[in-house]
């Protein structure tokens, strides 16, 4: 992720086909820098209940981390900053993603969940 001093921060997303919006940790947010406008972000969950909580509208770029190119950096314009993600306790690893044809061949480092502060629709 590009920080607003133009540096690369190493951190781990998380492409989610099931989500209509960049969600980012406040946290680690704050931490880079990220300024924004601050709006209620309204939330849908499961059970089809809407809640409407502060969030702080942000933007960024991302890219590859086995990329040294700033030429193939890809553009967030909209991310809403959250407390937390709510993602399921789980680590991915080399063995498991030898199992995922199409991640066979990619150099792919293993991840724990606990360590994603970006979550991205797919949509």
């Amino acid at each position: 992720m590009k920080s607003p001093k133009e540096t690369y921060i190493h951190t781990y997303a998380l492409l989610d086909s099931r989500s209509q919006a960049t969600l980012i940790l406040k946290k680690f947010a704050d931490e880079v820098g990220l300024e924004g406008t601050n709006e209620m972000l309204t939330l849908g969950t499961i059970d089809s209940k809407e809640v409407s909580k502060p969030s702080r509208k942000v933007s960024f770029s991302v890219k590859a981390a086995s990329d040294d190119s700033a030429a193939t950096s890809i553009l967030i314009p909209e991310a809403w900053t959250v407390p937390q993600l709510n993602l399921p306790k789980q680590k991915i690893t080399h063995s498991v993603m030898q199992t995922w044809p199409h991640v066979a061949d990619l150099e792919i480092q293993d991840v724990d969940s606990e360590y994603v502060t970006v979550l991205v629709p797919t949509c």
